[in-house]
């Protein structure tokens, strides 16, 4: 079944066309709102739409189904989003649309400078060129990173039908969910040229009919919570530079190594270089351990004495108890 096709099946239901600017292009797309206000069910059906043009979809919350519902069609499914494949920004996933519900979870305002947080940002600065589009929801846009907000073209506010004035004047026996309002806004100015900061005004309005997208989709998915505090490590290349004096008494760059070292043990070898910096001096072994618990480094005794000999710290037992010199 063609793009085309699918969006006719939809608005033949009820369902608005979405508008062309949109389609085609790589972008990112937010879809903001209160609970239940429709929008899971704005980004399934964008993934719906690009799977149905020949596009691979994958999602971390089931989208899919027969096209047209309730009919002989076409089966379409999203992929399973594998968390690996999202933070380590998979070549698979280019010439994909990406869904992320919930995306609270994966790159929370409050947790910027995590290293999920600043993995997924990188992701949707790659956008264009990966050649892929993600589209993500949460109830607020101030919920999510800094540079996620900042990379959404289209925020797509969402709106559930019968608990808006017309709903409930008019059209009182309109159940939760069975319409779902959408208003386009032009967040940083890719479709119309102009950013909503400049021109509040919605570039597009579309409806969505729940009763026909219900089945596509699955509106209770739960996002585990798990998500929200999974730590994400990277390994990093780092480029270890020594500097003395040379010959003639100038200080540069004499050697220099390039190490992979994964953020545990960048994070070790920073606790290292600040207690030696503030000449902190005699350290107690256990107190030590507390600071890297603090920093979020994960070692045991035994490692921690290897890593700090490796790296010249001297050790010293006083009145039997071990401490290390910085």
């Amino acid at each position: 079944m063609e793009e085309n096709e699918l969006t006719e099946v939809f608005e033949q239901d009820g369902v608005s066309e979405v508008p062309s600017a949109m389609l085609g292009e790589e972008l990112v797309f937010g879809a903001v709102g209160p609970r239940g206000s429709g929008k899971s069910m704005f980004i399934a059906y964008l993934g719906l739409l690009s799977m149905a043009g020949g596009a691979r979809c994958y999602s971390n919350f089931p989208v899919g189904g027969c096209i047209p519902p309730g009919r002989r069609g076409k089966e379409i499914h999203a992929m399973p989003l594998d968390p690996s494949d999202l933070y380590g920004m998979a070549k698979k996933l280019s010439g994909a649309m990406v869904l992320l519900d919930e995306v609270q979870y994966l790159g929370d305002a409050r947790s910027s400078m995590s290293t999920g947080n600043r993995l997924l940002g990188y992701l949707s600065m790659q956008i264009r060129k990966r050649g892929m589009s993600m589209a993500f929801s949460c109830q607020d846009l101030s919920w999510v990173d800094r540079r996620l907000q900042f990379q959404c073209d289209v925020l797509a506010v969402c709106s559930d039908a019968s608990k808006t004035a017309w709903g409930r004047e008019e059209q009182p026996h309109l159940r939760r969910g069975e319409l779902v309002f959408v208003e386009l806004r032009d967040w940083s100015g890719f479709v119309t040229g102009t950013p909503w900061r400049e021109k509040a005004m919605p570039f597009g309005t579309i409806t969505l009919n729940g009763k026909l997208l219900w089945s596509l989709f699955d509106t209770r998915n739960v996002i585990e919570m798990s998500q929200a505090f999974t730590k994400v490590e990277v390994e990093k290349t780092v480029y270890d530079v020594s500097f003395r004096p040379s010959g003639d008494g100038a200080a540069g760059p004499v050697d220099t190594k390039v190490l992979n070292r994964s953020s545990a043990d960048c994070e070790f070898h920073r606790v290292v270089d600040d207690l030696r910096a503030h000449n902190t001096g005699f350290v107690p072994a256990e107190k030590f351990r507390d600071f890297l618990q603090e920093r979020g480094v994960p070692l045991s005794s035994r490692s921690v004495g290897a890593k700090l000999a490796q790296l010249g710290v001297p050790k010293t037992k006083v009145s039997g108890e071990l401490y290390y010199e910085f």
